[in-house]
């Protein structure tokens, strides 16, 4: 099939297959008075003309590029959906990134705390002036185990 002219019929020459016995040839004049259906089938065998080449090579032109402009689209949509997920994953990491931050700092305030709790025990005991009470004292105020 020739490119140029689409899917009309076409001869194994490349040109348009008239046929044979074809009792008429019409002249302009007479072509424009024919009915439409009877011009139809007249004109379906004839050549296009340049005009109808023409526009049917800006018609397709005009959809080669609709397709493109809507595939051009639809990549920038994936691509954009890919970039929402990439953030979406990154923000999530950093959160968690925090949340891990913000334990850690509660977990060494607490040590830290429980350390000066347990040295200001300690130190109690060891000023109390008889041992009896260091023992009553030491009993009463339970250390808290900072291994944890």
């Amino acid at each position: 099939i020739n490119a140029e002219y689409g899917d009309d019929v076409v001869d194994d020459d490349g040109m348009f297959w008239t046929p044979q016995h074809r009792s008429k040839q019409y002249r302009p004049s007479q072509l424009a008075k024919l009915h439409p259906v009877e011009k139809s089938k007249y004109q379906f065998y004839e050549k296009p003309t340049k005009d109808m080449i023409l526009a049917k090579g800006a018609a397709l032109k005009r959809v080669r590029n609709e397709v493109r402009r809507k595939n051009a689209e639809e990549d920038d949509i994936r691509r954009r959906q890919v970039e929402k997920q990439q953030l979406e994953k990154h923000n999530e990491l950093i959160g968690q990134l925090k949340a891990a931050e913000a334990r850690n700092r509660i977990r060494l305030l607490r040590i830290r705390y429980n350390n000066i709790r347990n040295s200001e025990v300690e130190q109690m005991v060891a000023y109390q002036p008889t041992s009896i009470r260091a023992v009553r004292l030491q009993a009463l105020v339970l250390c808290v185990d900072t291994t944890a």
